[in-house]
């Protein structure tokens, strides 16, 4: 059974890892396969850890066996504050 949960900055390593799992199974025929390759999950985990305690940010984990499968972030837009993203 699959539980869904809100994230802690302890989960930053799980969410880091299925990006970068799901960037490269999604995402060949789109990005770069040197893009791929270089992800960086250290500096994507420092990321998340932070992300997963800002404010107006939601972050949601889907759990199966206690091993995080799946997540899902909403809040403002990097790029323009007064626009959301999912």
């Amino acid at each position: 059974m699959t539980s869904i949960r809100q994230a802690t900055p302890d989960d930053a390593r799980a969410v880091a890892v299925v990006r970068a799992a799901s960037w490269r199974a999604t995402y060949p025929s789109v990005v770069e396969q040197r893009v791929l390759d270089e992800l960086d999950v250290d500096a994507s985990e420092r990321w998340w850890r932070a992300a997963v305690t800002a404010e107006g940010v939601a972050v949601l984990l889907a759990e199966r066996d206690r091993r995080v499968v799946g997540f899902v972030s909403a809040g403002p837009s990097e790029n323009s504050p007064d626009v959301g993203q999912v």
